[in-house]
């Protein structure tokens, strides 16, 4: 058991959220002691996306994290593992030893670190209690929550499944195909492979070598799979199959419009309503209007494959064949002019770190994915996310932006065409620097000058959010740019704040300035949801200036109170107290997480940005980053959910 010293944790700023959880664990002689709603919390970051969990540690709102010692520490750490490895209790161990250590602190005082990882599909659900149903908790803010137990139902369903698309659709032959579809798919695998002995066999052994046709030798059962019915079937069929099954793609513009789209594709029965037609219809209509070069040879072959043209390609295909098509919800694929969107029913089965890194692949529907593969539309190696990334910064475009719904199974890609580093802030650091230092600087150094000076200031959360790059990396950069004196700086640790030299923000006072701007009309809007921005026409709001001035405003805490006073309130509760209590008022994200008595964290990352994505908040400025933000009850009332 290592004691180590606190070298990983900023507790100035660490607070409760999804992937934190404190607990004071003093016991009730004050020496420390396991407490048993632990073990939700492990299971509900074991079926989520991980965490740490600190014992001897508790959240101040408005201050961070405050370190209670815990004289018990070694004797808590024994049964820390006395627990994890008794079955009755927890359902499996998925720590190692060096994921539970014993810290101290500056000032000496001890607390406990646990790291948890995300249980990999195959170790899903975990569960306490020796009850799979209502022993299951999944994470959501900074809360666990028990799984219904349709969800646990699906859990299992993919810890036994290592492909979902080979099942045998009784009854079901290549008669219920559809033909111009599927011979649309040999001409395609024959023209990029001329010379394969495919291009000879009968359509009926080619569909079963592809994955699309299946005999089961120890029933004698055979017909179509599941595969061999989404990518050529036909739509009353697979319908009678997939319930829920429906495809849509469509183009939107980004300003307001009484249009909802201008092109629209969707499973109207216009056309066959399968995989590989969807694609051939929507791929031409992703690639077109692209600013980047690119040619065709034919309707669908490409001689010059850009970076871009890849990334897009990969998210589509991802989109159809990771798709759990037992799902609720539609696969649904979205262009606007600045941005692509994705969504599919059903979340990673990999950890998302571990998809980023590239060189695993674990697909919810291998014959899918097969099939597009042997078409040249398709990677098994694992690298399709790194493709998408590396394609998206070949052009310093926004990072790809990728999140898992755990509460509705479902996964949302945005790929944003929005420039890391527009060509006319370029034009402005060069001429301010000089271009020889500009063209000096690392990649990561230029994304921070830029950003510094297109927003006017910055900070480390801000650059954690455009770039992957390590924390320390961050913080090394934003060192050499002030050592080069191309950027100052305000206040110290996290609430520091980065300006260009010589050029500091509006006020010395970050977190108020004097005086109000025109409201910011245009509220960052999801890829996937209403595209159309709200309008807040109230020109009586006002500012209540600091934690000091909300605390002695009685209204203001008489709003807050339902929230205030409950750690475990629901989280529509939550919205619809943030909407009261910045109706006719602007309020900073810290003076509303002192409000309600969250971390600034959690109402930042599960609060506001829903609610302004609703229109139901209103920023104040339009850069959302912004150190001075502040936000406004907008003219739609009620939950961003």
């Amino acid at each position: 058991m290592n004691e180590t010293k606190k070298d990983m944790f900023d507790f100035s700023s660490l607070v409760e959220t999804c992937e934190v959880e404190m607990k004071k664990a003093a016991g009730r002689d004050g020496k420390g002691t396991v407490p048993d709603s632990i073990w939700e919390t492990y299971s509900a970051m074991s079926n989520t996306s991980g965490g740490i969990i600190l014992l001897g540690a508790e959240e101040i709102p408005g201050s961070g994290c405050k370190i209670c010692h815990l004289e018990n520490a070694e004797r808590m750490v024994r049964n820390l593992w006395n627990t994890l490895n008794d079955r009755s209790k927890v359902s499996k161990n998925l720590l190692q030893e060096k994921d539970i250590q014993i810290h101290i602190s500056d000032s000496g005082e001890k607390f406990i670190v646990i790291s948890v990882p995300q249980a990999s599909r195959k170790d899903k659900p975990v569960f306490i209690n020796n009850q799979m149903f209502g022993g299951t908790y999944k994470r959501f803010n900074e809360g666990d929550y028990q799984c219904p137990d349709d969800l646990v139902k699906q859990m299992l369903s993919e810890q036994i499944s290592e492909t979902m698309d080979d099942v045998i659709i009784s009854g079901y032959s290549i008669d219920d195909i559809d033909q111009p579809t599927f011979n649309a798919y040999r001409q395609r695998f024959s023209n990029r492979k001329p010379d394969h002995p495919f291009n000879i066999i009968p359509p009926l052994d080619f569909l079963r070598q592809i994955g699309g046709y299946r005999e089961d030798r120890k029933t004698g059962e055979s017909g179509l799979t599941l595969a061999g019915l989404l990518m050529f079937g036909k739509l009353r069929d697979i319908l009678d199959n997939v319930p829920n099954y429906v495809l849509d793609y469509q183009e939107r513009l980004r300003e307001i419009s009484d249009l909802r789209w201008l092109d629209r594709i969707t499973t109207d029965f216009s056309w066959p309503g399968n995989l590989f037609s969807f694609y051939q219809m929507v791929i031409p209509r992703l690639f077109s209007d692209l600013k980047v070069p690119f040619r065709l040879k034919n309707a669908t072959e490409s001689v010059e494959d850009t970076p871009v043209h890849k990334a897009i390609r990969e998210a589509f295909v991802n989109t159809l064949i990771h798709a759990d098509y037992r799902g609720k919800c539609s696969i649904l694929v979205i262009k606007r002019p600045d941005l692509f969107g994705f969504r599919n029913p059903g979340t990673f089965r990999l950890p998302k770190a571990e998809m980023l890194r590239g060189g695993c692949s674990d697909c919810r529907n291998r014959n899918l994915q097969k099939m597009f593969q042997l078409v040249g539309l398709a990677e098994q190696a694992g690298s399709g996310i790194p493709k998408i990334y590396y394609g998206w910064n070949s052009q310093d475009w926004k990072q790809p932006e990728y999140e898992e719904k755990f509460e509705s199974n479902q996964t949302v890609l945005a790929l944003r065409m929005t420039s890391l580093l527009p060509e006319e802030t370029v034009a402005q650091v060069q001429k301010t620097i000089g271009i020889n230092q500009y063209r000096s600087l690392t990649r990561l150094e230029r994304l921070i000058a830029v950003t510094a000076f297109a927003e006017g200031c910055v900070n480390h959360a801000r650059i954690m959010n455009l770039t992957t790059e390590h924390g320390a990396d961050i913080s090394a950069a934003f060192r050499r740019l002030l050592q080069k004196k191309i950027l100052s700086t305000q206040g110290h640790g996290p609430a520091a704040i980065y300006y260009p030299a010589g050029h500091p923000p509006i006020s010395d006072d970050i977190n108020c300035c004097g005086h109000v701007p025109p409201v910011n009309v245009e509220s960052s809007s999801s890829p996937l949801m209403n595209m159309n921005s709200q309008h807040n026409d109230d020109a009586g709001c006002h500012h209540i200036t600091g934690k000091q001035g909300i605390g002695n405003n009685e209204e203001l805490i008489a709003i807050a109170a339902p929230v205030r006073n409950n750690r475990r309130t629901d989280p529509l509760e939550v919205e619809t107290v943030i909407v009261k209590l910045c109706q006719g008022r602007f309020l900073s994200m810290s003076e509303i997480a002192f409000l309600i008595k969250r971390g600034e964290n959690t109402v930042r990352n599960h609060y506001l940005s829903r609610l302004c994505k609703s229109g139901a908040l209103v920023r104040q400025y339009p850069t959302i980053n912004d150190p001075r933000q502040r936000y406004t009850a907008g003219i739609k009332k009620g939950s961003g959910k």
